[in-house]
């Protein structure tokens, strides 16, 4: 459990993924304002600029996860049933070939995170404090060595994709507004 899981009801997640631990997550959000000098020296603003919104997590995936499922007990459910040692063989053979498939959920995850990044698409992020829309990831990182026990430890930085559509227009008359013509 990262400490991020204590302060917040829901753990961040990225397009609806949520993930074992989160070990540091950032957001920033910043304005530039435009500067021109005038006849006195001085420097005057009279505009800003919206710098896209970009979060950066830095998260962790384990294959062996602490998450209880329904095919941990169906082995020992069965071979409880019966006393013949095939039957339990078999019920547990079945109960590992059921919770998992030849890819690790940490492949799996990193896998899931390059192509959410290259389809471009944008999705929300539930950032646990924040709701972040229109974002799409712009970097992943991961680090592999044996401290990780071939878990996943990955930042994925984000930043958010504006449109024209979705700039605000303050003072500005709306198309029906204008005359004909």
């Amino acid at each position: 459990m990262s400490i991020i899981n204590l302060f917040t009801k829901q753990a961040p997640t990225i397009a609806g993924y949520s993930f074992d631990a989160i070990l540091e997550d950032t957001l920033e959000a910043s304005v530039e304002w435009t500067t021109y000098p005038v006849e006195s020296g001085v420097n005057i603003n009279d505009h800003r600029i919206i710098q896209p919104v970009t979060w950066q997590l830095t998260g962790a995936v384990s294959n062996n996860p602490l998450k209880v499922q329904i095919t941990d007990f169906i082995g020992g459910a069965l071979s409880n049933l019966s006393n013949n040692p095939y039957v339990a063989s078999v019920a547990g053979l079945a109960a590992g070939f059921l919770s998992g498939s030849n890819e690790t959920r940490a492949s799996t995850t990193l896998e899931f995170l390059i192509n959410l990044m290259v389809a471009g698409e944008p999705f929300d992020v539930d950032a646990g404090d924040i709701q972040l829309a229109n974002m799409v990831i712009s970097r992943i990182g991961r680090t592999k060595d044996i401290t990780n026990e071939t878990g996943l430890v990955f930042v994925a930085e984000l930043r958010e994709l504006i449109t024209l559509d979705r700039i605000p227009v303050s003072g500005q008359p709306a198309q029906f507004q204008l005359r004909d013509g």
